[in-house]
């Protein structure tokens, strides 16, 4: 099945596109979906989005579908899902 995602701001600048399609099999989730595009973008992610093992990615990175944060691994996506990835900054 196929998943569009999207990435937003300085996401999309590491990631040299704004969007990409993950191919994931049948019944693919959203630890699926972060383990492909941890192989496909490996070379082009900076170390401050993954956690100190660097196998995860860190809380920063949000992932929206539709209305819904995606947080749960075993979350099941479908064909055809739209998924956002904003990363999370702080200031003041």
């Amino acid at each position: 099945m196929k998943v569009r995602v999207q990435f937003h701001g300085i996401l999309a600048d590491w990631m040299g596109r704004t969007r990409a399609e993950i191919e994931l099999p049948e019944g693919g989730t959203f630890a699926d979906l972060l383990s492909e595009i941890k192989n496909r973008f490996r070379s082009a992610m900076p170390p401050q989005l993954k956690n100190k093992d660097q196998e995860t990615f860190n809380r920063a990175l949000w992932a929206m579908r539709g209305k819904e944060k995606l947080s749960d691994p075993d979350a099941r996506l479908s064909e055809g899902d739209e998924v956002q990835f904003f990363l999370s900054l702080a200031g003041g």
